[in-house]
């Protein structure tokens, strides 16, 4: 496990981090202390992307899991290989001293269910748009 761990999650998703991504980090926000984040370093990235990893952030809300986690930031920023056209929607955010790339993704037809979904639901979300902006589905 890396180092920061400066809040607790709940035990669902510690146990499924700990297990799936043994090297994340829970960690405020130097610029903005009321926001937790959750890194995940060494997040496999489907084919198509520049690099085969990259480290993910999740925005945790403050009524999380009853409200829904939010998009997906990336370090480094992530450009499509197989794609002559970048996906709209990016923007940088400064976080933990880099330029994280705010993936604007937004649940519309699957909605979040308040304490069933959770950080292991909403990566395989990510996931699904990954695949879909690098021709992969």
């Amino acid at each position: 496990m890396a180092d920061r761990m400066e809040f607790k999650l709940p035990e669902v998703d510690q146990n499924y981090l700990n297990n799936t991504y043994p090297n994340w980090e829970a960690l405020f926000n130097s610029q903005s202390p009321s926001e937790h984040w959750v890194l995940i370093h060494n997040y496999e990235l489907p084919a198509g992307y520049q690099v085969p990893t990259a480290t993910v952030g999740l925005l945790i809300p403050a009524g999380y899991p009853r409200d829904q986690i939010d998009m997906a930031y990336f370090d480094p920023p992530l450009s499509i290989t197989t794609q002559p056209k970048q996906p709209n929607a990016l923007t940088l955010r400064a976080l933990d001293g880099k330029s994280f790339q705010q993936w604007s993704r937004h649940r519309t037809k699957t909605p979040w269910r308040p304490f069933k979904d959770n950080i292991n639901s909403h990566l395989a979300y990510v996931d699904s748009w990954l695949n879909k902006e690098a021709g992969a589905q």
